[in-house]
C-alpha cells in the first residue's frame, strides 16, 4: 500500500516549505505581491494565499456588533468612485 512519512519542514499537502512559506511572509509587509513573486517564482495566487492566511492571524476580528457608526474619511464623487 501507500505509506506517508511526516517531514518537519514541510506542512501537509503544501507544495513550498515552511522557511520558503516564512521568507514571503516577511516580505509581505514590504513588497507588492508581484514583486515577490518575481523575486521568488512563486505564483501568485499562492502568495496572494499565503497573506490571506497571515493576516488572518496577526489583524484581530472586528466585533461588528460594538460598531454604532461607519465614518468615511475620503471619496472622490468625479472619478467614478
Amino acid at each position: 500500500g501507500v505509506r506517508t512519512e511526516a517531514i518537519s519542514w514541510v506542512s501537509p499537502y503544501a507544495r513550498i516549505t515552511n522557511r520558503l512559506k516564512g521568507y514571503i511572509e516577511n516580505l509581505l509587509p514590504l513588497l507588492p505581491i508581484k514583486h515577490i513573486s518575481e523575486l521568488t517564482g512563486v505564483h501568485w495566487h499562492t502568495i496572494k494565499k499565503i497573506d490571506k492566511q497571515r493576516l488572518k492571524r496577526v489583524v484581530p476580528p472586528v466585533p461588528w456588533g460594538d460598531l454604532r457608526q461607519l465614518v468615511m474619511d475620503e471619496f472622490a464623487i468625479f472619478k467614478g468612485h
